[in-house]
This record gives structure tokens, sequence and C-alpha cells, in this order.
């Protein structure tokens, strides 16, 4: 895998955050990240939500899907994990926001 991403609702909002890095550097984008060696999906979801987002959840596996960028091919495991508390915005992000629903923008680039 080379890499995942992560669906926080909270109220039923999605959490984006404002990507610091490539790829989509200043662009809106769900947290998340790199699957380790010998690390589950599951357990690379939850390492990101205290990492990225000084948080705790029970992430439920949506789907699969795949993103095809000039440099590499990624395979995402899209989560849905609900959440309660505040979260905490890390280096990964220049700024969080809640919305209702994702732009599609977000939509266009992992469904295609």
């Amino acid at each position: 895998l080379g890499g995942w991403l992560l669906q926080e609702r909270f109220h039923g909002k999605i959490l984006l955050g404002k990507r610091t890095n490539s790829p989509l550097k200043g662009k809106w984008f769900l947290p998340g990240g790199r699957v380790l060696r010998n690390e589950t999906v599951y357990n690379t979801a939850r390492r990101k939500l205290r990492e990225e987002l000084g948080s705790e959840g029970n992430p439920k596996l949506v789907g699969f899907y795949e993103v095809f960028y000039p440099e590499t091919h990624n395979v995402i495991a899209l989560f849905e994990v609900i959440i309660s508390g505040k979260v905490k915005k890390d280096s990964q992000h220049s700024s969080l926001k809640w919305v209702k629903t994702l732009p599609k923008d977000v939509i266009t680039h992992i469904f295609g």
C-alpha cells in the first residue's frame, strides 16, 4: 500500500486538512498517511488519528481506491471514524476544517 486516507465524522461532518507537503500540497484533503512495514491498515488509521489529530477512535473500512500520481501509484484505504472531542492540527496540515460534504475536487481525486 502506498498510502491511505482517513475520514472523520463529528456531528455528521467530515474533517479536511490543508496539506503542507506533497502530494496535494496546499490543497484541502482528508487526513492520513503511509502504512508502516508490518502495520495493518487499521493500526495505521489508529496511529494517524493519534499522531496527526491527537484523537482516538474505532476506524471502519469504507473501501479501497487507487490514485495515480506522476511519481507513484497509491492504493488508498478509506475509513470512517466517529470521534468525539477536539482535534489538534499537526505539521502535516496548515489548518483543519469540518465540512458537511466532500468538495468536488476531493471526490474527483479519490474516485476519479
